[in-house]
C-alpha cells in the first residue's frame, strides 16, 4: 500500500500545476488510482503469477527476518537478565539472612518461586536437580506419557537468585544452626535412585534388564553450610512395613527411575513370554503383574496397565493377551480406595471387573519373593503363592531417615509422632525455641490446639454477663472469632 501510495504522490509532485491537470496527465495517474481505490475497497485486481510469487515471497522473507530477530533479542535479553541477576546474587552472600530449603518436590517448589531474594540469601538443597510430577509417574511407566513431559529443571524453575546444590542432607544440628550434607560412601547411583539401596547383583540374577549401575561420576564430598532459617521439604518414602523380599524384588512407583524399571520390565516379561522353548506354566508366571496397595497410586497404575495391554500390546501379543496376562491387584482393608467415598471404590471395583483385573481384598502379603508373592487372607493362617513376574509396591509412605534423626534431636516427647515432624499451625517445628526450623509437605504434620483443653476458657471469654450459659448470638461471636484457630471444629 505504501509503494502505491509513494508512487502516485511522486507523479502529483511532478505535474507543475495541480489544480489544472489536463486530461493527458489525468489518464497517465488514473491506473494508480484505481489500484489504490480497489485495494482501500477489497476488491480484487488482476495480477500475473510471477507477481503473487514475488510478493508472497517478499512478505514471507520479512516477517521470517523480523521474527527471528525478535526471538534472538529475547533470548540475549533473558540471558543477559540472567547472568545480571546471579552476579548480583552471588555479590550479596553473606549480606542477608541465609534461607536453606531442603527439597525440590511439591512443597518446596512453590516457595522456591515466590520467596522474597530481595530480602534472603536463599539455598535448595537436594539430590534431585529436578522438579517431578508424580502424579504422572504410572503413565510413564507404561509409555503414555514420555519422561521429559513429567519434569522441569529446578534451575529453570527457581531462577537465577536461588543457589542449588545437588547434595543429600545427612544432618542438622538446630542448636549451632548447621546442615551436614554428604552421599560418599551412601548409594552413590544415578540420580533419583534414593530410595531403594544397592543391591548384591547375585541377589538379581535373572531379573529385568533395567538394572542399577554404580559408576564414579556421582561424588558428593561432605561440607556443612550454617542457616538462619531451614524449611524442611523433603518429602517422604515408600513404606515397606518390614515385609521380607521388597526391597530386593518389588518396583516402586516414587522416582522417575521407578517408572523406566517398570516399563523395561513389563516390555521383559512380554518378550520372554514369547521364547518358542517357553513352558505355558512359566509364560503364565512370567505376564502375572501384582500391584500391592489399593490407594490411588495402585488403583491407577493397575487401569493403566490394562489399558496398555488392552489397546497396544494385544496388536503384537494378541495370543498372550488372550490367554496368559493376568493383573491382580492386592489391598488389605475391605475394599480399595478406602480413603475417598463408597460409590467412587465401588465404581471402580466394578470396572476392574470389567477389565478383567482381579482384586483380591482382605489379603496380607508376607513375603515378596523373585518369582512369587506369598499371600494370607484374613482371618486365616492358611499360606498362598502367586507366581508372578512383576510386583508393584504402592502401600503408602513413611518418614524419610532424616525426619526421624530430626525428631530424635528435638526429642521424641515432644516429635510424638511418627509420620512426621509435628508443626504449629505456621509450619513452626516444635521444639525448636527459636522458631528458626520450618517444615511442609509429606515430612510435616500441623499439629492443631485440641478444643477440649480451652473449652472452659472459652467458655468464660464470651460469657461475658457470667450467667452460666450462651445464647445464640454469644455462640455466633465466638465461632468468628476462633474459626482459624480451631477450623477443624468450626467449618
Amino acid at each position: 500500500m505504501f509503494s502505491r501510495s509513494t508512487q502516485f504522490l511522486q507523479r502529483l509532485t511532478i505535474i507543475n500545476s495541480p489544480r489544472n491537470l489536463s486530461f493527458k496527465q489525468l489518464n497517465h495517474i488514473k491506473p494508480t488510482i484505481n489500484r489504490n481505490l480497489a485495494w482501500f475497497s477489497g476488491q480484487s485486481r488482476k495480477e500475473t503469477f510471477g507477481g503473487k510469487l514475488r510478493r508472497r515471497l517478499k512478505n514471507f522473507f520479512i516477517v521470517t527476518i523480523v521474527g527471528l530477530g525478535t526471538f534472538y533479542g529475547y533470548r540475549s535479553y533473558r540471558r543477559y537478565r540472567w547472568f545480571n541477576e546471579m552476579s548480583d546474587s552471588d555479590k550479596t552472600i553473606g549480606a542477608k539472612p541465609r534461607v536453606i530449603v531442603l527439597g525440590t518436590g511439591w512443597g518446596a517448589v512453590p516457595l522456591l518461586k515466590h520467596i522474597d531474594t530481595q530480602k534472603y540469601e536463599v539455598v535448595c538443597v537436594s539430590p534431585r536437580n529436578y522438579f517431578l510430577m508424580t502424579p504422572l509417574l504410572p503413565s510413564v511407566s507404561v509409555g503414555t506419557v514420555e519422561t521429559r513431559t513429567v519434569i522441569e529443571s529446578i534451575r529453570s524453575l527457581i531462577g537465577p537468585r536461588v543457589k542449588f546444590v545437588e547434595a543429600h542432607c545427612v544432618n542438622v544440628d538446630p542448636e549451632a544452626k548447621i546442615i551436614t550434607c554428604s552421599s560418599d560412601g551412601e548409594q552413590t547411583v544415578s540420580r533419583g535412585d534414593d530410595v531403594k539401596a544397592i543391591l548384591v547383583p547375585s541377589r538379581r540374577t535373572d531379573g529385568a534388564s533395567s538394572r542399577i549401575i554404580k559408576d564414579s561420576a556421582r561424588v558428593r564430598p561432605e561440607f556443612h553450610m550454617k542457616y538462619d532459617i531451614l524449611v524442611v521439604a523433603i518429602g517422604s518414602e515408600n513404606n515397606t512395613f518390614n515385609t521380607p523380599g521388597v526391597e530386593e524384588h518389588a518396583h516402586f512407583l516414587k522416582e522417575l527411575l521407578d517408572a523406566r524399571r517398570i516399563r523395561s520390565a513389563i516390555s521383559d516379561a512380554f518378550e520372554s513370554a514369547m521364547t518358542p522353548t517357553q513352558t505355558l506354566a512359566e509364560r503364565k508366571r512370567l505376564l502375572h503383574f501384582v500391584i500391592v496397595g489399593g490407594g490411588p497410586t495402585g488403583v491407577e497404575f493397575a487401569a493403566e496397565l490394562a489399558d496398555l495391554v488392552r489397546e497396544d500390546l494385544q496388536i503384537y501379543f494378541p495370543h498372550l493377551v488372550a490367554s496368559d496376562v493376568k493383573i491382580t491387584l492386592i489391598e488389605a482393608l475391605d475394599h480399595i480406595l478406602s480413603m475417598m467415598d463408597k460409590k467412587i471404590s465401588d465404581y471402580t471395583e466394578r470396572h476392574f471387573h470389567r477389565e478383567n483385573i482381579e482384586v483380591l481384598m482382605n489379603t496380607f502379603v508376607k513375603e515378596v519373593k523373585q518369582r512369587e508373592v506369598i499371600i494370607q487372607l484374613k482371618d486365616s493362617d492358611e499360606l498362598k503363592s502367586l507366581p508372578c513376574s512383576v510386583v508393584v509396591w504402592a502401600t503408602g509412605i513413611k518418614a524419610r531417615p532424616l525426619t526421624n534423626k530430626l525428631r530424635e534431636i528435638i526429642g521424641l516427647n515432644i516429635q510424638s509422632n511418627r509420620m512426621g515432624l509435628l508443626t504449629d499451625p505456621y509450619l513452626r517445628v516444635k521444639g525448636v525455641d527459636d522458631g528458626s526450623i520450618f517444615a511442609l509437605g509429606d515430612c510435616a504434620t500441623i499439629q492443631m490446639p485440641k478444643l477440649i483443653d480451652r473449652i472452659h476458657s472459652l467458655f468464660e471469654e464470651v460469657d461475658t454477663e457470667h450467667r452460666g450459659a450462651l445464647d445464640v448470638q454469644q455462640f455466633r461471636t465466638l465461632v468468628e472469632k476462633k474459626i482459624t484457630e480451631f477450623p477443624q471444629v468450626f467449618k
